[in-house]
């Protein structure tokens, strides 16, 4: 009887045993799972659903895209005034959220390493900066081109007058300051004195052929830029437009931070039409200021901070030659910026001739020479060298 008992205890042993080989294998492979979508996000089916649609989530929806409506009479391609969409505009980017940043939020939640999130982004064409959180759709300089950048963005540049908030426009000059001891900078510019109401701008700009020669112009920017000191006289701006290089084959777009990351590309301006571009201050404030998020053609290309959301902003062509070599002339073509719209309170608004938005007038003692007019509702600036 005993002997009996035990076997069948036995018995039961054993069943249970192999009862239980199952749960473990499947615990195994459920773990082994894990550790290979950590050590390859690619597997991930949620990190690959975000990138695969990415594009698409970083394109403004239809009915806040800005629309251009060419002119064919006139060959620097002007554009009709766009559809007031402001308030719709903010709050959709008031609350919006770049895959790149769902992608980072979602990998630190599956214990992804930083690294390994840098690594994931850049082979998708997507950067990164752990210590502050901006991210961008792009492509870093080489390091030639950084050390041309270093030069035209030197540690005494500013976009602004450091005396804008102070006086009033008829005492304002255009800063040429550069950094540089070696190269001369010349600027055209209009500014918008008013520092503490506006928080985004929206605009159309055609730069032109932006011409270079090693014995002329070496380095062409056609720019806008966003942001103004901190209390302190910190340089705090953000900028988004197209530059040329000496030696680019075209010109290219081009986004800046003057301290998340800085420069970085956004594919070539084969043909130098009107294209929309967009900086855009939320009202989302983390430890290093308020997320901006900047759009090209309707496309996000990146997010950073600005310390304030209330900021100053002009639209700027920036020429650099070596010592006393003359500007290259574009032939006749000028830049163009068009139907500029600022971001505030009450929603969008033109940047136009009223108390609200008086501006400054673009320098004339050097090339790029300027000139601007009231186009409709807002101003245009049409700048050449």
């Amino acid at each position: 009887m005993k002997t009996m008992k035990l076997g069948v205890l036995l018995l039961a042993f054993l069943l249970a045993a192999v009862a239980m080989v199952p749960m473990v294998s499947a615990e195994e492979t459920m773990q082994k799972s894990i550790i290979n979508a950590a050590s390859d996000p690619a597997k991930d089916p949620e990190i690959v659903a975000i990138m695969t649609n990415a594009t698409s989530m970083e394109t403004l929806p239809g009915y806040l895209q800005e629309k251009t409506s060419v002119n064919s009479n006139n060959v620097n391609g002007m554009v009709s005034p766009s559809t007031d969409v402001g308030k719709e505009t903010e709050a959709y980017l008031d609350n919006y959220i770049p895959p790149s940043t769902q992608i980072i939020n979602l990998m630190k939640t599956k214990g992804y390493s930083n690294s390994q999130i840098t690594d994931y982004l850049s082979k998708n064409g997507y950067g990164w900066d752990p210590k502050t959180g901006a991210n961008w759709k792009g492509v870093a300089p080489t390091a030639a081109e950084q050390k041309i950048i270093d030069q035209i963005r030197g540690p005494n540049y500013s976009p602004f007058p450091e005396t804008v908030g102070n006086k009033s426009t008829s005492e304002l000059t255009v800063s040429t300051s550069s950094g540089l001891t070696s190269d001369r900078k010349g600027t055209a510019a209009l500014w918008l004195p008013d520092t503490n109401t506006y928080f985004g701008i929206t605009f159309s700009m055609s730069p032109g052929p932006m011409l270079e020669s090693s014995t002329g112009t070496k380095q062409h920017v056609v720019t806008t830029h966003v942001g103004k000191p901190t209390s302190s006289g910190q340089q705090d701006w953000t900028e988004v437009g197209v530059v040329r290089f000496l030696n680019d084959a075209s010109p290219r777009y081009f986004s800046y931070d003057n301290d998340e990351k800085q420069w970085q590309f956004h594919g070539s301006d084969n043909n130098g039409a009107l294209t929309n571009y967009e900086i855009y201050v939320t009202n989302t404030q983390e430890s290093l200021g308020y997320i901006c998020y900047t759009y090209i053609n309707n496309q996000w290309v990146r997010s950073g901070h600005l310390k304030n959301r209330q900021t100053q902003f002009n639209m700027a062509n920036e020429v650099w030659a070596e010592g006393n070599n003359a500007f290259t002339s574009d032939g006749g073509v000028n830049s163009i910026f068009r139907d500029p719209k600022l971001f505030g309170p009450n929603g969008d608004q033109w940047w136009g001739n009223y108390p609200a938005t008086v501006s400054q007038p673009p320098s004339q003692d050097q090339p790029p020479y300027a000139s601007y007019r009231m186009n409709g509702n807002a101003y245009e600036l049409s700048s050449w060298v």
